[in-house]
Parts: structure tokens; sequence; C-alpha cells
């Protein structure tokens, strides 16, 4: 199978690389996998947002609910 390398799996998109660990047996598995990448890039700008552009690290919550109410508020925000 052209997907398959010794040790990883790696599954190639026009001019992008990805290299994986996971089981890529078919085209199916690769796309999927691809789109488990794409979805990270979706994580890591709301946590960009989260941490940049809301600076939570910096606020000084005491309870559970007032954690909850800024997450609402970042998700609405990024």
């Amino acid at each position: 199978m052209p997907w398959r390398s010794t040790h990883f799996r790696i599954a190639i998109r026009s001019t992008g690389l990805l290299v994986t660990n996971l089981p890529i047996d078919d085209l199916a598995a690769a796309v999927e996998k691809l789109d488990w990448c794409a979805l990270r890039w979706k994580v890591e700008v709301f946590h960009k947002v989260m941490k940049s552009g809301c600076r939570a690290e910096g606020a000084r919550l005491q309870t559970a609910e007032q954690l909850v109410k800024l997450l609402a508020l970042i998700t609405v925000v990024s």
C-alpha cells in the first residue's frame, strides 16, 4: 500500500505531509486522520484567543461558576 512506511504511516494531501503512528489501511482512513489534524488547528486558535486575546491566565477566579462564565465568554469571542 502506498500509505505505509516502516514505522509510521504517512498520508499525503497535495503539498502537505502528515506522519502518524495510527493505522492507515485505505484512503478513507487517511482522509479521517487529515480531518483530525485540521480540527487540531481550530483548538490551537481557540487557545491562542483564550490566552492572548482574553487574557484568561490573568483572571483570578474564585469559584467554578466564575470559570464557567469566563469560558462561555471566551467561546463566543473565539
